[in-house]
């Protein structure tokens, strides 16, 4: 799976300001569009279930499981978890051009709220299914930046992700 220099971002300033609740269903959705149609994929189109993303250029195809914000904590881990279900399902039928992606709302997680994808994403942190299957993750922030992983650093990544998760609080705390 060949991976494209240029589609890092750099990892954006967190936010003081508090997301409001109407803006964060669809910021995973509206980010990965964005991010895909900057780069030249054709408009990104979104499955039947509404929770995948397929977009497609010359060279390549990008397939994005959607894990927006949830109603309830544990709605998390099931958001989660039905999108590496879904890559897995799909990957081994896939061309070798194809990358994955899970596309997560991240503001929640980075702020160290109880509602987020902190557990989920913990639970991932020793598996090795990002770098066997080449699944990168998608951080979608509060400003609806992207900050993307790499297969090869998304366990280092989701192993520190307290660590990230202590200096963004400390960070917002000295923005005050």
């Amino acid at each position: 799976m060949e991976t494209d220099p240029d589609r890092k971002m750099e990892k954006p300033t967190p936010s003081a300001q508090p997301e409001r609740e109407d803006d964060s269903q669809e910021k995973a959705q509206s980010a990965a569009r964005a991010w895909l149609v900057e780069r030249g994929f054709d408009s990104p189109q979104l499955s039947e279930q509404g929770d995948i993303f397929r977009a497609k250029n010359e060279a390549s195809e990008w397939l994005v499981c959607l894990c927006e914000d949830q109603e309830e904590a544990r709605g998390y881990l099931l958001s989660f978890d039905r999108a590496m279900d879904s890559i897995v399902r799909r990957h081994p039928e896939s061309a070798p051009e194809v990358n994955f992606a899970a596309a997560v709302a991240f503001g929640s997680t980075l702020r160290g709220k109880k509602r987020s994808y902190r557990k989920a994403l913990k639970k991932y942190s020793r598996s090795t299914i990002f770098l066997d299957l080449g699944i990168h993750l998608w951080l979608v922030h509060d400003d609806r930046s992207l900050q993307v992983i790499d297969p090869q650093q998304a366990n280092d990544f989701l192993q520190n992700l307290d660590r990230t998760i202590i200096e963004s609080k400390m960070q917002i705390g000295s923005d005050k």
